[in-house]
């Protein structure tokens, strides 16, 4: 995927667009040790990395002369929105803790060291919970954990690396900008604006219209980078000693990439109903209707249902893989590298994915997966813990009025287990926490300790029993003993109102 920042400026469109480590994982769910997701309360690293990556960026560009001062003063917004946005991604999202992050880098060192013909070229694994990965101009190549937490194996994920490499390798990025920038400044563009704008009616639409086109175009002349990008791409991989089968395999985890882990639906009442507490979670409470309640609008492309896939045309490129399967044959005994290790790499990144959730206020999105990963690991501490901050923050917001702002409207393209727990949400009441949190603490036999993620759970437990004065023990208590802990600035320095 090319990456490519999208704004507006002064009503001109510019396009900006570990091997030695899995000895102390095997043992991370058998024993009492748990992993939470990686913090560090120093940014020390992750400043000087962000730093860096905007330097990097800047540097890589050099503006055209023979074009005229509008086309190059586009040109210098886009690199300076590119760098600017770039420089908060790494410093928002960069993960480097010393288990997954080693981990990936060790694929990626393989890659390079069998493809000397590369530039010079970089990875940065991200917390993002989105199933995607990137490539800039500069050598960067972004991998979310979103996406390493969904793919089968290790050659899969070489091949998503070596098609950001290959997206490097062949400059699509600073393609991209030229073809938009000369189809922006294109004499027949500017006719047709100049004619749109003199439309007596609808003018407003139509000048969209016409915006919008230029747009879909680039995004056309993208779909054709895909396909160069995979085709050298499977040649990079080629080289390792990955399996290029898995090139198609992992088209195939792309095209599917956005299912949940689990399609089955989560038993609700199981964790959160209780003698002390009994609710319908099949149907929901009826709540009083609201003219004030939103549904999602739906934009159709009938002619190009396609058009807005984060990962275009699947089903072409994996014919296209079929295609120089034949074309590039290797030796048939290659592996794919589908081992134990990779399977708790993976249980951790969706730990992460949680976490990157819950901190981006996707509230709804960290309490599904937490709950599908709770049903994995039931005895998990970090997994209940998030459950019920997640519920005390759900809470928080519907006080506030601000629910609709943490909670996903209902939508016929979300998975149906997501579904009816987004329909069991919608008909809570304020009132219905307390009972909730009180079942699920019975249910799951929440322990109480001095771990930072305990503490703010029982936290949150006590200020949905609206017990203020256990709450405030906690949080002082919290504040003793984790000065520079993730919940300092975050949980505590909130409050329901």
């Amino acid at each position: 995927m090319l990456a490519l920042f999208v704004c507006e400026q002064t009503g001109k469109m510019i396009i900006c667009v570990f091997t030695l480590m899995m000895s102390a994982i095997f043992p991370l769910y058998a024993q009492e040790e748990e992993y939470y997701p990686f913090y560090s309360s120093d940014s020390t690293k992750l400043r000087e990395l962000a730093v860096a990556q905007q330097a990097s960026l800047k540097n890589h560009f050099v503006v055209p002369r023979n074009m005229s001062p509008d086309y190059r003063e586009s040109y210098n917004t886009i690199i300076k929105k590119s760098a600017e946005e770039s420089y908060r991604r790494v410093l928002s999202s960069a993960l480097l803790d010393t288990i997954v992050d080693p981990y990936i880098q060790s694929v990626y060192r393989v890659i390079v060291r069998a493809n000397s013909d590369l530039p010079d070229t970089k990875l940065i694994l991200t917390r993002s919970a989105v199933e995607n990965a990137y490539a800039l101009a500069d050598g960067t190549v972004f991998f979310n954990i979103g996406l390493l937490a969904k793919l089968e194996n290790e050659s899969q994920i070489a091949f998503i690396i070596c098609h950001e490499l290959a997206h490097i390798k062949l400059s699509h990025m600073e393609r991209s900008i030229k073809e938009s920038l000369d189809a922006f400044y294109s004499k027949e563009f500017k006719k047709q604006y100049r004619q749109t704008a003199k439309v007596e009616y609808n003018r407003h639409a139509k000048m969209g219209a016409l915006l919008q086109g230029l747009s879909l175009g680039n995004l056309q002349h993208r779909r054709s980078f895909e396909k160069q990008a995979d085709s050298l791409g499977f040649v990079f991989l080629s080289r390792t000693k990955y399996s290029t089968a898995e090139a198609y395999t992992a088209l195939q985890a792309l095209d599917k990439i956005d299912a949940p882990y689990s399609s089955q639906k989560l038993d609700l009442g199981a964790l959160f109903s209780c003698s002390d507490f009994s609710y319908s979670f099949e149907e929901g409470q009826a709540k009083e209707s609201s003219i004030f309640d939103v549904r999602e609008t739906m934009v159709a492309f009938p002619d190009n249902p396609d058009t807005l896939r984060t990962h275009p045309d699947c089903l072409k490129r994996m014919g296209y893989i079929r295609e120089l399967e034949r074309a590039f044959p290797v030796e048939a005994n290659r592996q794919t590298y589908q081992t134990s290790a990779l399977e708790s790499i993976k249980l951790l990144c969706r730990r992460e994915v949680v976490q990157s959730l819950y901190e981006t206020q996707n509230y709804d999105y960290a309490l599904f997966n937490a709950l599908l990963l709770l049903r994995e690991q039931p005895e998990s501490g970090y997994l209940k813990s998030m459950v019920m901050l997640c519920l005390y923050e759900l809470k928080r917001h519907l006080l506030l009025h601000r629910f609709a702002e943490v909670v996903s409207v209902e939508s016929e393209h979300h998975p149906e287990n997501f579904q009816h727990l987004l329909r069991v949400l919608y008909n809570l009441n304020t009132s219905d926490f307390e009972g909730i949190g009180n079942c699920f603490a019975q249910k799951m036999r929440i322990e109480e300790g001095t771990h930072e993620y305990q503490l703010a759970a029982q936290y949150a437990f006590a200020v949905l029993r609206e017990d203020t004065e256990v709450a405030e023990q906690i949080k002082k208590t919290y504040l003793d003993r984790h000065k520079e802990g993730r919940f300092r600035e975050t949980l505590f320095s909130a409050s329901l109102k």
